[in-house]
């Protein structure tokens, strides 16, 4: 697939990252129908091209009969499970293009954040979000260099472990 190269202004002209032209190839794996109807009809409004999944197991044969730019998750009905089931699934496979997804996870609990940091997402929004703040995460993920993909989910990590140590404790129930 061809790509187009976005460099540094100035003398040095260092690549800063390969990015794939646009329209983008989004898988969209939603087991929700009308949470996936809202969404791929958000993305394809922008341009991208869409597809669509209903569960863990068709968004693999998906992304190995077809790579995508990104793959946007929203497995809510499974609970994280079905999110995480594929993430699992990704990270582990032998094929480079699986491992390699991008991955936008759409959860909805914020609890969720820190495991799916650590499971290989590259982005994560809480429900409910706004369209405008998908297809900014979907730029921001596929726009991404590979060589901070790592960095950046470190950072989203230890963030997300910062946050679950400083929340507050829940209140004592009231003693008789």
């Amino acid at each position: 697939m061809p790509t187009w190269r976005r460099t540094d202004e100035g003398a040095g002209q260092r690549v800063v990252a390969t990015v794939p032209p646009r329209p983008w190839r989004i898988l969209l794996a939603a087991d929700d129908p009308d949470v996936s109807e809202l969404l791929a009809r958000v993305l394809a409004t922008d341009g991208h091209l869409v597809r669509r999944a209903v569960n863990h197991q068709a968004t693999l044969v998906a992304l190995l009969n077809e790579p995508a730019d990104c793959v946007v998750l929203d497995l809510t009905r499974a609970g994280a499970g079905g999110n995480l089931k594929l993430l699992d699934a990704l990270r582990s496979s032998e094929d480079e293009h699986l491992a390699g997804s991008r991955v936008v996870l759409c959860g909805g609990r914020g609890s969720n954040r820190l495991f799916s940091w650590e499971s290989g997402i590259d982005a994560f929004l809480q429900h409910p979000f706004h369209a405008r703040e998908l297809l900014d995460a979907v730029a921001a993920v596929v726009e991404r260099p590979e060589e901070e993909r790592r960095r950046h989910r470190r950072q989203q990590s230890d963030r997300a472990r910062l946050e679950g140590r400083s929340a507050p404790a829940a209140p004592a129930p009231d003693q008789p």
